[in-house]
């Protein structure tokens, strides 16, 4: 078993009127900004304190999680609470209400980041107890990143909290899991504190083991995106206009005015990408593409990487009349079984095939 990256945002590649796109559910006051951000780019922006989030499935149902983001708060946290006003990351079984929330994580007026075990309440509305808090004090209208591991467990549980790539709490031999059935969680929710709280460069990975897994930190990272700019191998699909396919998927947010389509089962398009030009190692890849069916019966996608002779595919995907990024996050180069380099990643083609289950 190892530790699998499930999940990848900078936020910089769509509009606010795609979040919904990308995530599993959304509410209101909830914005892609473009003034405040990390590196470059945008972040995510949640405007009022309470309700208001955004969730996203893990893909699997984890003991083991480990989750990491650049974290900006516009003025200092006045509650103590972990309710409506207090919790800006919880972890649950459910995408919105409900009574599955586990570990929920808050600023408190003193400034340190707290976390709290639920009492197995609604994610709109929970309620916490206390169980530890770090040291740093985070101050308003500064970036830091913090990355959280959790093992969920009644009596063995434990927490790690990371600022910075320091570690700021570690709680072991406690209990984690807040809820009487299950010993696992499979959404992450973003929520306001009592004022504009912004994400940026954020990853989401787990480990399949029941025991305790330590390590799974990324580091911090810098989440960049890049777009076709190049037809590939593959041009089965059709063109909406003209005869290259790249131009019609190329933009820097979801645009349905111009596409490729197909309704043939295996049929895929790939592409050549902008080359990165970042220095440092490459954790993973994300392959997403925006896609969505247009007539009634089953539809689905999966994502590819070609790279040299070796051709890997995400799972297949369920499309709707809505669109939805299909995404799958590759680690590793599929052609060498060895961590990406730069120079294996900018000769790589990526692209979306029509699943065979039509």
């Amino acid at each position: 078993m190892a530790w699998v990256t499930q999940f990848l945002d900078g936020f910089d590649h769509y509009a606010t009127a795609d979040i919904g796109a990308k995530w599993d559910n959304t509410d209101m006051a909830i914005t892609i900004d473009s003034t405040t951000f990390r590196n470059s780019g945008k972040s995510l922006r949640v405007t009022s304190a309470g309700t208001y989030q955004v969730s996203k499935r893990l893909n699997v149902a984890a003991r083991n999680i480990v989750f990491g983001y650049g974290l900006l708060v516009q003025s200092a946290p006045s509650g103590t609470a972990f309710g409506t006003a207090g919790a800006f990351t919880v972890l649950s079984n459910e995408p919105s209400s409900g009574s599955t929330a586990q570990l929920a994580f808050c600023l408190a007026s003193d400034g340190k980041l707290h976390v709290g075990r639920c009492s197995a309440t609604s994610v709109n509305n929970l309620t916490a107890t206390d169980i530890g808090s770090g040291t740093q004090v985070f101050s308003s209208n500064t970036w830091y990143y913090v990355e959280v591991r959790v093992y969920i467990h009644d009596t063995a549980g434990a927490i790690e909290v990371r600022v910075n790539g320091v570690v700021d709490l570690l709680l072991t031999g406690i209990d984690t899991k807040a809820n009487a059935t299950l010993d696992v969680a499979e959404y992450l929710h973003l929520r306001a504190l009592a004022t504009a709280t912004y994400w940026d460069d954020l990853y989401v990975r787990t480990e399949a083991s029941s025991t305790e897994v330590t390590g799974g930190f990324l580091g911090d990272i810098k989440v960049k995106p890049y777009y076709p700019n190049a037809d590939g191998t593959y041009t089965a699909m059709t063109c909406s206009t003209g005869t290259t396919h790249y131009t019609l998927v190329d933009e820097t947010a979801p645009n349905t005015t111009d596409y490729v389509s197909s309704s043939t089962a295996l049929q895929k398009d790939s592409y050549g990408f902008q080359d990165a030009s970042e220095t440092g190692s490459i954790k993973a890849v994300q392959v997403g593409a925006y896609c969505y069916k247009a007539d009634a019966g089953f539809r689905g996608a999966e994502v590819f990487i070609k790279s040299g002779a070796t051709e890997v595919f995400g799972a297949s995907q369920p499309l709707s009349t809505t669109g939805k990024y299909v995404l799958k996050v590759f680690e590793q180069d599929p052609n060498t079984s060895a961590d990406w380099s730069q120079t294996n990643l900018n000769a790589a083609e990526f692209g979306v095939r029509i699943s065979a289950d039509l």
